[in-house]
């Protein structure tokens, strides 16, 4: 059964550039949800159970911090263990310690590098 990736993103281009740039057959990955808010991400999180997250940060009616504490408080084992790959533009060191505070697995900056992106899925989804 192959696995399933959630890409929350308020903005279309990067969900495409996601969707189809990345080797997701490679990856095993079989199944591409995606939400264009930070409420929706959490709703899709919940129905989908995916083994996989990759969540802008800046979102409107939710942010992606807000949905990565979200859905680690959802009270389930895979959402509590689920990798959530943070995507946005804000780089510091602060702001990817942030990230990590709310329960985010890493951290890339846009705009999107497919190659980085591909290598942190791959990483987290072999754990």
């Amino acid at each position: 059964m192959g696995l399933t990736v959630l890409i929350a993103d308020d903005e279309t281009m990067p969900r495409t550039v996601l969707r189809n740039h990345l080797p997701w057959e490679q990856l095993g990955v079989t199944n591409i949800v995606e939400a264009s808010d930070g409420d929706e991400a959490v709703e899709q999180a919940r129905i989908c159970h995916p083994d996989i997250l990759i969540s802008d940060v800046k979102m409107p009616r939710k942010t992606g911090l807000e949905a990565a504490e979200a859905i680690r408080a959802m009270g389930r084992s895979d959402a509590k263990e689920i990798p959530i790959i943070a995507m946005t533009a804000d780089a510091f060191a602060e702001d990817v310690q942030r990230c990590l505070d709310c329960g985010m697995n890493a951290h890339v900056a846009k705009p999107i590098d497919v190659d980085i992106v591909a290598r942190l899925l791959e990483k987290h989804i072999r754990m």
